[in-house]
């Protein structure tokens, strides 16, 4: 997956779901728009629905930070802005993709991106999730990680997994 130079269609052994949505993953990164895009595309084919996931830093882990400076209150309201403005970005995102999702299949979420992802997919039973990828190697992967290949080893749906270069 990591090294093909087109998009990679990952299937685990089991039964594939013919119904349900498909799942992209979305981030803030210059490419997201492309992979909405693509994932808008594979679902139409599928004649299927669109979901989306797009998760933010954890908020939460904070509190007990800044929550006795500012007050626990005022804290948690600033972070309820966060996620409602971080579910605006997405909208907006997912829109200039072309990609149409309705307000109740956008899912916002805050922790690992790739625990967030698997998590949807379970509540949301999609038949396939869409993840773009940056392709990096060497030691910018060890250091950030692939969320990509933590999804493909993760998700019990199979993993369309977009290279965005």
């Amino acid at each position: 997956v990591r090294k093909a130079p087109c998009p990679v269609l990952v299937v685990k052994k089991g039964k594939l779901r013919e119904k349900g949505p498909v799942l992209v993953a979305i981030d803030d990164s210059p490419v997201a728009r492309a992979v909405a895009k693509a994932a808008a595309g594979v679902a139409r084919s599928l004649g299927t629905k669109l979901a989306a996931v797009h998760v933010i830093r954890e908020t939460h882990i904070y509190e007990d930070v800044y929550g006795p400076a500012i007050g626990r209150q005022v804290y948690r309201e600033i972070a309820e802005l966060g996620m409602k403005r971080a579910e605006e970005k997405a909208a907006s995102l997912l829109s200039k993709a072309g990609a149409e999702v309705a307000a109740r299949d956008l899912h916002v979420g805050e922790g690992r991106p790739q625990d967030v992802v698997v998590d949807v997919a379970r509540r949301t039973h999609p038949c396939l999730i869409v993840v773009g990828t940056h392709g990096r190697r060497g030691l910018s992967r060890a250091v950030l990680g692939s969320v990509a290949e933590a999804i493909v080893r993760q998700a019990h749906v199979p993993v369309l997994v977009a290279r965005t270069k």
